[in-house]
């Protein structure tokens, strides 16, 4: 598909981004006082604890009937659909008494957010260019960082002024918003003429390989990006930090990874996907190799930095990579929700590995083993990621395109098949 810029940036940005950013920032807020909503309501601390993972479990199991829900209704509609339920679900939080029935509305907003996610995913895949489109996914991506960091800001405020359970009002009155500008920002004016550089797609029959190849790496990264969320603040902890030198450590390491998301898709639209997924895994790698050895305030916060810009050197790749082969039409929601699917599965099993390695002592090893599966990421993405040319080769650069053939053709015999 083509569209001119002036005519796609607009209702991109108050049609995707802004709602994508107020949805995002309304999780955040009520993401730190589930387990505080969790005691008031009676329950003990390990329950308060199960409680929060259901917004994670509640997005992992929604993922495959999302990618239904938005191939039946369109990507719009599930957008609207996806705020709706969240509106209820959140409004129930707030004003529930019963610690099932709160239980319940967590795992039905984390099923919620999984089904916007989806549906914002797909449409922009839909309407971007293909020469455009790892900027369009890395800035969602960055969107989505944007709004998980400053929605616990918000909901601070809120909460100092009145109460925890005020954080609920944050996401409610943000899901109103986010449902206000996705409904009346129209669509972009999208002519339908093939890009000049199209994307790969997968040849019939060779979905199944995709998902045992590309979509384990994809599992992988998801694993590996677990292990830096939960692994920080537990380190932190070992070393004798408190709360607050913690979290200004963890928003430094957040900060940078924002800032990388544009540059991060600039790269792949102009270089290619592996310029960044192979960095970003193996700066990752090296920030674990290295946490072990971390002792005191500035070697800490230098790792934590580090985990922060590998982080953020890979902001939209697993988006990218599941819109570069998914199919056209309809099976296009469906196919994003399966790989969502893997890399929600991978985002489950990284914290899963540091605490497993908490409850038997071998914090140190563990951190190891996901440099380890860094590395492996690494290998997995620089062997299966599908080639193309992003940018057309200039005329003057002959030696430089035969040579980037030679190279892709040693490559392509290792990929999974794309026309």
């Amino acid at each position: 598909m083509s569209v001119t810029a002036p005519r796609l940036v607009r209702p991109l940005i108050l049609g995707t981004y802004v709602p994508a950013l107020l949805f995002d920032l309304g999780i955040g807020a009520v993401l730190p006082v589930i387990v505080t909503r969790s005691l008031d309501l009676g329950t003990t601390l390990v329950v308060a604890g199960l409680i929060t993972a259901l917004l994670g479990f509640g997005k992992l199991v929604a993922n495959i009937p999302a990618g239904w829900l938005a191939a039946r209704i369109g990507d719009r509609r599930a957008m609207l659909v996806a705020t709706v339920i969240a509106l209820a679900a959140l409004t129930v939080a707030w004003l529930v008494e019963s610690v099932v029935v709160f239980a319940v509305a967590i795992g039905v907003t984390g099923a919620a957010w999984a089904v916007f996610n989806l549906a914002r995913h797909s449409f922009l895949t839909d309407v971007v260019p293909f020469e455009r489109r790892a900027r369009a996914l890395s800035t969602l991506a960055g969107v989505h960082r944007i709004g998980l960091f400053l929605g616990p800001v918000v909901g601070a405020v809120v909460v100092a002024i009145f109460d925890a359970s005020a954080s609920f009002a944050v996401a409610i009155a943000a899901a109103a918003a986010a449902y206000l500008f996705v409904q009346f920002t129209p669509d972009p004016d999208v002519a339908p003429t093939p890009s000049s550089t199209p994307a790969p797609r997968v040849v019939p029959g060779g979905r199944a390989r995709v998902f045992a190849t590309l979509g384990t790496s994809v599992l992988l990264i998801g694993a590996v990006r677990g292990i830096r969320t939960t692994v920080l603040p537990v380190w932190a902890a070992q070393l004798g930090f408190d709360a607050t030198t913690t979290s200004v450590i963890f928003a430094v390491s957040n900060l940078l990874d924002m800032l990388l998301f544009y540059p991060s898709g600039m790269i792949m639209d102009r270089l290619g996907r592996l310029w960044v997924a192979v960095p970003s895994m193996l700066v990752m790698a090296a920030a674990f190799g290295l946490l072990p050895l971390t002792s005191d305030f500035l070697s800490f916060a230098a790792v934590a930095a580090l985990l922060g810009v590998g982080n953020g050197l890979g902001s939209g790749i697993v988006m990218t990579l599941g819109s570069d082969v998914a199919p056209p039409g309809p099976a296009r929601a469906r196919h994003l929700g399966l790989w969502r699917v893997f890399q929600d599965v991978g985002d489950t099993g990284g914290p899963a590995l540091i605490s497993a390695g908490v409850a038997v002592g071998m914090l140190s090893a563990s951190v190891w083993i996901g440099a380890g599966i860094s590395v492996i990421a690494a290998t997995m993405l620089w062997r299966w990621v599908p080639d193309y040319v992003p940018v057309a080769a200039r005329p003057h650069d002959h030696g430089s395109r035969r040579g980037s053939r030679r190279r892709r053709s040693r490559r392509a015999a290792r990929r999974p098949p794309v026309a």
